[in-house]
């Protein structure tokens, strides 16, 4: 019988020693916790990884224990909801010259760490992976137009100004930069550009938005979380396709300069034909 193992990651605060800045949200450790109800009731065994607890290698380790368990035919669930960044691309595997980041609490993990930690999987397991942060596209810009209002630094649509975008300020993400740059170098070098990660397992990427877009924060869930348990509880799909149009469709409609994005990449195309969370 196979077996499903989720990890649930979700962050209202980031280690201000680390990045000069708290990034205080209100939404992720509610998407977190709401994401695990779902896989719980779906049969996988699920776990919480909450602000201070969720560390780079907190979440590298939960992830390498899975890669260890599974084989084919197993299904690995990782949902992320807290800040999404952008590096400058080293290793030449971005067409836009970036790398997209998760803001883990102590230091930003690199997407080319999260593919190196996919490549360890073996055959025929799938990968779900559930992303609601900014420039979340691909993690593994659409400007906005000049007539919106600013809140705390960020343009957002005026109908949304109680929601807070999922991303550092630019000059923080600069000054990060510039403090862990060897850092930054060190991880880009240690893991291998995309197109040279052999993988064997299949991966299915939700993104709240595109890589040049933002991701609203909410006073409860964000909104693409929001959106995803409202499909959810309505039951109006049938595989990950239509479930990530229903998501899509109501994203759209509270904010249309927020445009998820479903991508796939492995071997096993049918993936996204398959019932979302099942085992």
């Amino acid at each position: 019988m196979a077996q499903g193992i989720s990890i649930h990651i979700g962050l209202n605060a980031i280690d201000v020693a680390q990045y000069g800045w708290r990034g205080v949200l209100m939404g992720c450790e509610s998407d977190a916790r709401d994401m695990k109800a779902i896989a719980t009731s779906n049969g996988f065994e699920a776990s919480l990884l909450l602000t201070t607890a969720a560390t780079s290698a907190a979440v590298i380790q939960r992830i390498r224990d899975a890669s260890r368990r599974l084989s084919s035919g197993d299904i690995l669930c990782v949902t992320y909801s807290g800040h999404g960044s952008t590096v400058a691309d080293t290793n030449g595997d971005e067409s836009d010259g970036k790398d997209e980041t998760w803001l883990l609490y102590d230091q930003q993990l690199i997407d080319d760490q999260l593919w190196s930690l996919w490549s360890t999987f073996a055959a025929g397991v799938r990968i779900l992976v559930i992303s609601d942060s900014c420039h979340s596209g691909t993690v593994f810009q659409m400007p906005f137009q000049p007539a919106m209002m600013s809140t705390r630094g960020f343009l957002v649509p005026p109908a949304l100004r109680r929601f807070e975008p999922r991303r550092p300020p630019s000059a923080i993400q600069s000054q990060y930069v510039e403090r862990h740059r060897d850092l930054l170098a060190a991880i880009q070098r240690a893991n291998p550009p995309v197109n040279q990660a052999g993988i064997g397992a299949t991966v299915l990427l939700l993104a709240a938005c595109q890589d040049d877009q933002l991701a609203a924060d909410g006073e409860t869930n964000g909104l693409f979380t929001d959106s995803l348990k409202r499909v959810w509880a309505s039951g109006s799909f049938t595989n990950y396709d239509s479930f990530f149009q229903e998501i899509a469709a109501r994203v759209r409609i509270k904010n249309p300069f927020q445009d998820p994005s479903i991508r796939v990449d492995g071997r096993q195309s049918s993936f996204r034909q398959q019932r979302p969370f099942a085992i």
